[in-house]
């Protein structure tokens, strides 16, 4: 309400000095004592209704030499040793209300003795003041008797329209009724014991230890309070994170109301910030009558009124003029308050309203009586939320395997959204922003994230809120549809990196106890005027999300510190081996070897949790090989002419000639990108034109240009903004990154495919490529990617060889050997366009160039040992001589698998170009012949050209154009296809059906969970990727040798082994 702050004489709530009144209650009395120069315990501030109270005025206290001289004799002995408790327990007793109650006897000539209740504590102001509370001595439990029926009022007040079902729910006691008190109601004499508090506290806590949920806790609570203090109406609020309370329990007496306040909100201005804080103190608050006239204090001297009292710890404090007017207007005459403190915080609270003519007295030892209630209440809540968040936690669905200690950390970057149920996140590195997930929307995160680079926040910050928390963000631009944030500085070392998760916001109604928005100022009237109705009121508010949980924050907390442990953790590893390499006795060594494993796997476990973030290069820099840029170009788009001649599509290709031979990084994740990028344009138009290029060559680093360009429809400004944030959502969807789940087949054939996964590829490899992108485009004329890569050229001695107009000879597509395959037979001599600019080759997709469908041969080369290939090896230098080395290199290793005997016709299908190489060398050098296809359509053409010449097929499941599954489903439709032509000869002889080639599938994200759907899709067995060429050996044996298949069929547990599905 910060629009009434500078009316003149206008008091708020939270401008109220509500620890200092200078009143209190008039129930009960106050007497502040203080030692003098003398050891006299006189007594310096007093309430001016002591007279009534203590039967002795302020003016005969005052006058007295020590207050001890009203105690009667074996009292005053026990007053002192209270007194000097209280003053040495000083500044600790500030934290937490605890009051010393006990029973005290005053004596006065002539006049009868007058015993009553006493509560000491150490005021915090002025210093060395020991606040005595005196109040009536009641010692009986409350009893439905007469005199609780006079405090109903005449008839129940009723303001709402509620439904029996309602009213039944807030009037049913969920508490089973304590013995204690049922046995006082029997008794003649109905005073309560020590004892009888002692059963009574114990009977309640073994209540609400028994709860299982805070609601039921909840419920129980409001019964037993209600029971022990006799109040009309017992609530439970329970406060948010902005301190709205609302209310989840409530017992009703349908004789005081009808009114159910049962989930209505209360908005949290109705408790001030001293006010809660004053809660969180003192735990216990009372009012007895809001219409009984306070009693003020009164001084000995001036001296002792220079500083107010402070009450902050009484009991009698009185309350303030808005407070009792809140309550008038409930038509709510005595109150009373239990504090709900979790943590030092006001996590609820519960309220008890009497209505009636007569206040409703409870005494100091029931008060204390329900602060421990309160206190088991909060510990019980504290248990039950921990316990909830434990059981939230799932666990690992399997035991990790020995070789990949935490293979269940590592995820996907929705499973980091996940952890803490985000939309979508920003991490920002060096002022660099990447995208976790989509924006949506773009503009506003991209604004939010621009604001917090400013901020340098270096601790957890969360909102559900972000206009209001952050109210610069909205005054520089319109926040509509992110409401929630929650950011974790990663700037160890003074930096100014960070990871924000964001949150939509969620549209919801809240039903108020009336309109919190109507507290108005009345001309007049010192005070800010309260609501005055609490009938139901629903509003609909809009710019929230869901709340930050703790465990929420917890994960958080653990994401941020992962960047400050490494950098020791990697020390202590050092030292480790360090002190392995000295000379140190058997034990030691092997306590050393223990810890450096431990270091090791804590390590590999840190770095997993890492990749949630994404911010670790090493799995996606790829190689930085020595490649032929021109080969690389050439094949990536060989497999989309193909598939696009035999859709009716039309891709056209022009590479600049002056091209750099070869160079250095990464061939596969370039072709990659190449495929996603033409496949992508080809989703908008039937025709795209790609177009290679030297821009520019500075030193070694040749820039080359990659355009690719279609003739759709275009795009508008707003679609470019969304193509862009699938470029800058360069973690999402990377299952090319972690092994996390199968990719399907690309875009130009699965309508499945996520767009955005491949995108967030190509973003990627140009970040780690420093290498730009560009976008242009025109609604009707299209649109024109133009991404521009560095590489790093290489001299070689045949660098003129290897040029583009070569890398079709046909000589190439029959030597295939132990040097790096060459294109598919199918790929023929390009001839220039004669609408191709000058230094360019074209490549049309006519039939006549790359796209041509000449059904390919299956070459089988002749089988060659290692022997007859170091025999007829050049004596001199050369590429060859170096492949036999390398050759040599494996054959040391793995000796034992060339004496196999075992010869095969194996068929391999695999993209990436290191792939094929170690592939055809590793099980060549196991005496097999082998052919290697670059994609699934290539491999099911040249298996229907071997003519049953094929023992087994190695099949990759993620390729571009035709992925395994599918090209495996091809292969299995030929085999049934040429059975039943045989079988439909015209022959007299009908020929021996061909037998099932088993196919092995072979890729780094199989899961043993999806067993079945990979048999469905026609494979046999499977080996994973890294391949163990031993385990692939024995697989491949069983091939002939069904002894040998039964001892690597499946096993679960065992899937990473690799092996047969069935015998």
């Amino acid at each position: 309400m910060d629009q009434y702050r500078n009316i003149p004489g206008c008091r708020r709530c939270e401008d109220e000095p509500i620890h200092t009144p200078g009143a209190i209650q008039s129930f009960g009395a106050i007497v502040g004592l203080k030692y003098n120069d003398l050891g006299d315990l006189q007594v310096r501030i007093a309430s001016e209704n002591t007279r009534k109270i203590l039967g002795c005025g302020p003016e005969q206290l005052f006058a007295l030499t020590s207050f001890l001289d009203v105690l009667k004799d074996e009292i005053r002995d026990e007053m002192v040793a209270r007194v000097n408790h209280t003053l040495q327990a000083g500044a600790a007793a500030q934290e937490e209300t605890r009051l010393d109650v006990f029973q005290i006897i005053l004596i006065f000539p002539y006049e009868p003795e007058i015993r009553l209740w006493c509560a000491i504590h150490l005021a915090p102001k002025p210093e060395g003041l020991v606040i005595c509370e005196f109040e009536e001595y009641l010692d009986a439990f409350f009893l439905k008797d007469i005199r609780a029926t006079k405090m109903l009022p005449e008839s129940p007040i009723s303001s709402m329209e509620v439904t029996p079902e309602e009213l039944k729910k807030s009037t049913t006691s969920k508490s089973k009724p304590l013995p204690v008190i049922d046995i006082a109601r029997q008794r003649k004499n109905k005073e309560f014991s020590s004892l009888d508090l002692f059963n009574a506290l114990a009977q309640a806590q073994k209540q609400i230890i028994r709860c299982c949920t805070v609601h039921e806790l909840q419920e129980v609570v409001v019964g037993l309070v209600a029971e022990l203090t006799g109040f009309h109406r017992v609530m439970f609020y329970r406060f948010d994170s902005q301190k709205n309370g609302r209310v989840d329990a409530e017992l009703l007496n349908p004789k005081a109301s009808t009114d159910v306040w049962l989930g209505l909100n209360y908005p949290a201005s109705d408790i001030p910030k001293q006010a809660r804080d004053l809660y969180i103190i003192n735990r216990i608050r009372i009012l007895l009558d809001r219409e009984a006239e306070t009693s003020r204090l009164v001084c000995r001297e001036a001296s002792d009124s220079e500083s107010p009292l402070d009450l902050t710890h009484a009991y009698l404090r009185a309350m303030s003029p808005i407070h009792n007017k809140y309550l008038a207007n409930m038509g709510v005459r005595s109150t009373m308050s239990i504090s709900i403190v979790i943590n030092n915080d006001l996590w609820g609270l519960v309220a008890c309203h009497g209505y009636g003519d007569i206040g409703i007295r409870v005494s100091l030892p029931i008060r204390e009586l329900c602060r421990n209630i309160g206190e088991c209440a909060a510990s019980r809540i504290q248990q039950i939320l921990m316990q909830q968040r434990i059981d939230a936690r799932r666990a690992p669905t399997a035991t990790p395997s020995s070789q990949h200690n935490a293979s269940f950390i590592a995820a996907s970057s929705s499973d980091l959204l996940k952890l803490v149920e985000a939309d979508f996140a920003l991490l920002s590195i060096d002022d660099d922003a990447r995208a976790i997930g989509r924006l949506d929307p773009y503009p506003e995160a991209i604004a939010i994230t621009s604001y917090l680079q400013t901020c340098k926040f270096t601790e957890i910050k969360s909102s559900d809120n972000i206009n209001r928390d952050f109210p610069l963000i909205s005054q520089r631009h319109e926040i509509k549809s992110i409401a929630g944030l929650l950011l974790i500085p990663l700037n160890f070392g003074g930096g100014n990196d960070f990871l924000v998760f964001f949150r939509k916001g969620q549209m919801k109604q809240v039903q108020w106890a009336g309109n919190p928005h109507t507290k108005k100022y009345q001309t007049g009237s010192e005070c800010l005027e309260p609501r005055a109705s609490f009938a139901r009121w629903v509003e609909t508010i809009s710019g929230t999300s869901q709340e930050w949980t703790d465990d929420q924050l917890d994960t958080a907390s653990v994401l941020g510190l992962l960047y400050g442990l490494r950098t020791p953790l990697n020390a202590i590893a050092n030292y480790l081996e360090m002190a392995l390499e000295n000379q140190v006795d058997d034990k030691t060594r092997h306590i050393l070897d223990r810890a450096q494993d431990a270091s090791t796997s804590l390590g590999y476990v840190m770095d997993d949790l890492m990749k949630l973030t994404k911010l670790e290069d090493s799995p996606t820099q790829g190689s930085d090989e020595t490649f032929n840029l021109n080969l690389t170009v050439a094949r990536a788009m060989k497999g989309l002419q193909k598939d696009a001649s035999r859709k009716g599509l039309e891709l056209s290709v022009s590479v600049n000639e002056q091209l750099p031979a070869m160079v250095k990084g990464d061939p596969d994740r370039l072709k990659d990108a190449l495929l996603h990028l033409t496949s992508y344009a080809f989703k908008q138009s039937n025709h795209v034109n790609v177009e290679v290029d030297l821009i520019k060559t500075k030193k070694n680093i040749s820039m080359i240009g990659f355009t690719i360009q279609d003739n759709g429809p275009g795009k508008s400004e707003a679609e470019l903004d969304d193509t862009f944030q699938e470029f800058e959502a360069a973690q999402d969807d990377d299952d090319w990154l972690f092994a996390t789940k199968e990719n399907s087949a690309s875009p130009l054939t699965a309508e499945g495919r996520s767009t955005k996964a491949d995108l967030a590829l190509i973003a990627r490899y140009l970040r780690d490529t420093n290498g730009q992108i560009r976008l242009h485009s025109e609604a009707g004329k299209g649109t024109i990617f133009t991404v521009e890569i560095p590489f790093e050229q290489v001299q070689t001695s045949d660098s003129h060889s290897r040029k583009l107009r070569n890398l079709f000879s046909p000589s190439l597509s029959g030597n295939r050997g132990l040097s790096p395959p060459g294109p598919p037979p199918s790929m023929k001599t390009p001839k220039p366009s004669g609408t191709g600019e000058k230094g360019k080759i074209a490549i049309g997709a006519n039939g006549n160039g790359l796209g041509s469908p000449t059904t390919p041969q299956f070459p089988l080369p002749p089988r060659v040992s290692s022997a007859h290939l170091d025999a007829h090896a050049p004596q001199n230098g050369g590429a060859q001589q170096t492949n036999n080395r390398s050759s040599a290199l494996y054959i040391d290793n793995d000796p034992e698998f060339l004496t196999s005997g075992l010869r095969l016709n194996v068929l391999v299908a695999e993209d990436s170009l290191v792939s094929q190489k170690m592939l055809e060398k590793r099980i060549g050098m196991r005496g097999h012949e082998v052919v290697v296809t670059g994609d699934g359509q290539e491999c099911h053409d040249r298996f229907a050209a071997s003519g049953g010449k094929v023992d087994v097929i190695i099949m990759d499941l993620k390729m571009p154009t035709v992925d395994g599954a599918l090209a495996t489903r091809m292969i299995r439709f030929h085999e049934k296809e040429s059975n039943f032509r045989n079988q439909q000869s015209n022959g007299r002889e009908v020929q021996t059906p061909r037998q099932r080639v088993p196919v092995l599938a072979m890729s780094t994200a199989l899961v043993e969970e999806n067993r079945f759907e990979y048999i469905q899709n026609g494979f046999d067995g499977w080996i994973m990727k890294p391949i163990d060429f031993q385990r692939l050996d024995l697989i491949l044996q069983g091939v002939k040798n069904p002894e040998l298949k039964r001892n690597s069929l499946y096993v679960p547990g065992q899937w990473e082994k690799g092996g047969w599905f069935f015998p």
